[in-house]
């Protein structure tokens, strides 16, 4: 399938865990091709497999988790993260090795919204925010802190490590 999808053009946007009817999973496969946004359905174990392979992000949606009863469900995106248009999640140990980064500490962005305030700056999905007006991020708890306090119309400073080199980027807030 990646191999398709390289050929075809194709970039897969992110793979979502969407339901749990009858202890039965569904996946949906969210791919860019020519601009467009095309919505595939898949077995889950293949839309992980494949989400893995070309480095696109996996999701559950909070039904699932509240169907399951596996896990707790994550909170949602809080105000802040979708007042700048991305979802970020804590830096561990092993996606600090997956993205091949010697920080120990930040945020990882997990999803950019086409057209939020974030993509516009620049901030791109994989990109690890360090700092944030100058104060250190170690969680997305930190950044949830922060963004809040922030007057509009008001900018957000951030310390972007892309690609393994540091970068400042300047997020303009939406009033």
């Amino acid at each position: 399938m990646r191999n398709i999808l390289n050929r075809l053009g194709a970039t897969l946007e992110r793979a979502v865990i969407t339901d749990l009817r009858n202890n039965t999973y569904y996946a949906i496969l969210y791919l860019r091709l020519k601009g467009q946004e095309l919505q595939v359905d898949a077995r889950p174990s293949d839309a992980i497999a494949l989400a893995l392979r070309m480095k696109a992000p996996v999701f559950a949606s909070f039904q699932v988790f509240n169907k399951s009863g596996a896990a707790p469900a994550p909170r949602r995106a809080e105000a802040a993260q979708r007042r700048l248009g991305m979802q970020v999640q804590d830096l561990t140990p092993e996606l600090a090795a997956l993205f091949d980064v010697g920080h120990e500490s930040g945020v990882v962005v997990a999803h950019v919204e086409p057209g939020g305030p974030a993509a516009v700056a620049g901030i791109q999905r994989g990109d690890i925010i360090t700092k944030a007006n100058n104060a250190a991020i170690k969680s997305a708890a930190d950044l949830e802190r922060l963004i809040p306090a922030a007057k509009t119309p008001a900018q957000i400073k951030l310390e972007v490590m892309k690609k393994g080199k540091a970068t400042t980027i300047l997020i303009d807030l939406p009033s």
